[in-house]
C-alpha cells in the first residue's frame, strides 16, 4: 500500500506549463526551459517566487545522525525540483542569494544572548525602514529566523552592509552562535552563505507570535506576513540606510594603501593574531585577518598561504577550545577567504614596492625623550647642590636648571619631573618630615617641610624667599640637608595611582606586541619590547611572562 502524500507532495505532483512550445526554423519543437515549469498551486508558486529566485549552489542535509550541510555545485535546481525537496520530510534544503534580492533574514541562534530579547535587532531593522517582520523557529533546536521582505529587489551586498550597519548602531554582535545576517557580508568573489528554507516538514519549524509562542506552520500565513512586511517597508529610508551602510563598511573594511595606513593595518592584524580566540563565533573573522596578513605583508599565495594560515591558527591562543573541534568549518571559511587573495596580493606587491622607503615604528621616542630630559634635570640639580648655589625664588632656580639641563621651562614643570627638584613635590619614598622652628607672627602656623629640599633654596634668609604654597617660610640649616636627589628608577613617578594606571595600560599593549613578536619569530621586536618595559621601570621577565597577575608593585626594578 502506498503512503499517502502530504500537501507539499500533492502540489509537486502536478505541474503547470507556463511557456508555450516554440518551433525552430525547420518546424521541430524546441525543448522547454525547465525554469518555465512551476508546481501547480498558488501557495507553491508564491513560495518559489519569494525564495526560489537563485537556485545555484543550493545546500542540503539529510535528517540522519551525524549528517552535515553539503553544497551542490554541479547543477541548479528547477522550480519543481526545489519544491519537491522542500516537501521532502527527510531532507532539509536551503538556498543562497544572487546579486539582487527582495527579502532577507536575521538568524538568532538558540543559545544567543538575543534569543530572549529581540528588541535591539528589531529596533535596528526599524531604523532602516523595515517595520514588520515574520518570526520563524527555524528548527527543533530553537533557533530563530527573522524574515523581512522588500517591495522591490535591491543589491544583495548593499542590503548586507545596510543591515550590518543598523545592527552595529544597536551594539548587536554579529558573530556565529549569536546573530548572523542573510545575505551576509561576504568577501570578494565568494558565494553568499546559504540559509535553510522556512517551514519545511520534519524540521520542527513553526511560526511564532510577538511573544515567541508557536502559532502554526502554515506557509500561506508566512507568505501573507511577508507581503505585509514588503508593503510596510519604507524604501526611501531603506535606500538611505543602504548608502550609509556601504560607506560604513568601506571605511571599516578597506584601508588606503599609504605607508602610515598600511603600517597601522599591519600592527592591528598582528595584535589580533596575538590575542587569538577568546569566544565562540570568532573563527570566520580571524581566519580572514590571517589571510589578509599573509597575503599583503608576507606575500604568500595559494598552497603556501593555506599552509601558513593553518599553522598560525594552530599556534594561536584558544585554538584547541574554540577552533579545533570545527576543522571542517575552518577549511570552508579559509577557502572562501582565499578567493579574494588575488586582489589582496596585488595590494601586497604595492606594499613591498615601497616598504623599504617606509620608516618602521621603532621605540617610543616620547618615552626616550622624557627619560633624557629627566636625567638632564637630575644632573643639573646635583651640580647645583655640589656648588652650594642658592636662589631666592623658584623662578630663579628654574632659570638655572634651564641653563644647565638645556630643557625648557614647560619640560622642567612636567608632573613627572617635579619630584626631581621642586620642594613641594618630593616623593614620600625619598623624604622625611622635619619639624620647623616656631612660626613667626606674620606667617602663621607653619607646615612640615621636606628634608630633601634642594640646596639651591636652602641657607637663604626667609625674607629673601617669596612665600610659596605649602612652604614653612623657614630655611633648613646646612646639617639638616640629606644627600642629593637620586634619579628615580622610572621617570613615570611610581606610586602615583593615575600614573600606575597609565603604566598598566602601556604594559598590556607591550604584552600584545611581545606575544605577536613570538608568534612571528621577530626576535628584534621582542628585544625592543623588553627594553621599553625596562624604561618604564619594570622587570620584563615578570610582566612579559605568559601568566602575570597584573600587579605592578611586585615587578618593579
Amino acid at each position: 500500500m502506498n503512503k499517502p502524500l502530504n500537501n507539499y507532495q500533492q502540489a509537486a505532483g502536478n505541474i503547470t506549463i507556463l511557456a508555450p512550445a516554440h518551433e525552430s526554423a525547420i518546424g521541430s519543437p524546441l525543448a522547454f526551459s525547465l525554469d518555465s515549469v512551476l508546481p501547480a498551486g498558488q501557495t507553491a508558486q508564491r513560495y518559489l517566487e519569494r525564495f526560489g529566485q537563485h537556485r545555484w549552489d543550493w545546500i542540503f542535509r539529510e535528517y540522519t545522525q551525524g549528517a552535515t550541510w553539503q553544497t551542490e555545485q554541479r547543477y541548479p535546481l528547477t522550480p519543481v525540483a526545489l519544491w519537491e525537496k522542500v516537501a521532502n520530510p527527510y531532507l532539509a534544503v536551503g538556498v543562497r542569494f544572487g546579486s539582487t534580492t527582495s527579502y532577507g533574514l536575521v538568524d538568532v541562534d538558540a543559545g544567543s544572548q538575543y534569543r530572549s530579547n529581540l528588541a535591539p535587532i528589531l529596533d535596528a531593522l526599524e531604523s532602516v525602514g523595515i517595520v514588520r517582520t515574520a518570526l520563524v523557529q527555524s528548527s527543533a533546536s530553537g533557533g530563530l529566523h527573522i524574515f523581512y521582505a522588500l517591495p522591490e529587489a535591491v543589491s544583495s551586498f548593499a542590503l548586507a552592509t545596510g543591515i550590518a550597519w543598523a545592527l552595529a548602531g544597536q551594539s548587536v554582535d554579529l558573530a556565529q552562535g549569536q546573530c548572523e545576517i542573510f545575505p551576509n557580508l561576504k568577501s570578494f568573489n565568494s558565494d553568499y552563505h546559504g540559509h535553510r528554507l522556512p517551514l519545511q516538514p520534519g524540521s520542527g519549524a513553526c511560526l511564532l507570535d510577538a511573544g515567541l509562542q508557536p502559532i502554526g506552520a502554515d506557509i500561506g500565513q508566512l507568505l501573507g506576513m511577508l507581503d505585509a512586511s514588503a508593503t510596510a517597508c519604507d524604501m526611501e529610508l531603506l535606500r538611505s540606510g543602504l548608502t550609509k551602510g556601504r560607506t560604513w563598511y568601506d571605511a571599516k573594511r578597506y584601508r588606503k594603501p599609504s605607508s602610515s595606513k598600511l603600517l597601522d593595518w599591519q600592527r592591528d592584524l598582528e595584535d589580533a593574531i596575538a590575542r587569538g580566540f577568546t569566544a565562540d563565533g570568532q573563527g570566520h573573522a580571524i581566519i580572514g585577518q590571517c589571510v589578509d596578513y599573509a597575503t599583503v605583508f608576507l606575500a604568500k599565495h595559494d598552497g603556501e598561504l593555506r599552509d601558513w594560515v593553518m599553522s598560525t591558527l594552530e599556534a594561536m591562543p584558544g585554538y584547541a577550545r574554540w577552533v579545533k573541534p570545527f576543522l571542517h568549518d575552518v577549511a570552508q571559511h579559509l577557502k572562501g577567504w582565499m578567493k579574494q587573495s588575488d586582489t589582496l596580493f596585488a595590494l601586497g606587491r604595492r606594499w613591498h614596492a615601497f616598504a623599504d622607503r617606509i620608516k618602521p615604528k621603532g621605540p617610543n621616542k616620547n618615552l626616550e625623550r622624557a627619560a633624557r630630559a629627566a636625567k638632564a634635570i637630575s644632573d643639573a640639580v646635583e651640580q647645583i647642590d655640589r656648588a652650594d648655589e642658592t636662589y631666592p625664588t623658584i623662578r630663579a632656580l628654574v632659570a638655572r636648571l634651564r641653563e644647565l639641563s638645556g630643557c625648557s621651562a614647560s619640560t622642567i614643570y612636567k608632573a613627572a619631573n617635579l619630584p626631581l627638584w621642586h620642594p613641594e613635590h618630593n616623593t614620600p619614598q625619598r623624604c622625611e618630615t622635619v619639624q620647623p622652628e616656631p612660626p613667626t607672627a606674620d606667617l602663621g602656623q607653619p607646615k612640615a617641610i621636606q628634608a630633601e629640599t634642594p640646596k639651591a633654596l636652602i641657607n637663604k634668609p626667609v625674607s629673601h624667599l617669596a612665600p610659596m604654597r605649602g612652604y614653612a617660610g623657614e630655611a633648613l640649616s646646612q646639617n639638616e640637608v640629606s644627600s642629593p636627589l637620586p634619579l628615580p628608577v622610572a621617570f613615570s613617578a611610581i606610586g602615583n595611582p593615575k600614573t600606575e594606571g597609565a603604566d598598566k595600560a602601556q604594559i598590556h599593549r607591550l604584552r600584545n606586541r611581545f606575544a605577536c613578536a613570538q608568534i612571528f619569530g621577530k626576535a628584534a621586536q621582542a628585544d625592543q619590547v623588553r627594553r621599553e618595559v625596562r624604561v618604564l621601570g619594570y622587570s620584563p621577565d615578570v610582566v612579559l611572562a605568559e601568566r602575570w597577575d597584573g600587579q605592578l608593585q611586585s615587578c618593579r626594578l
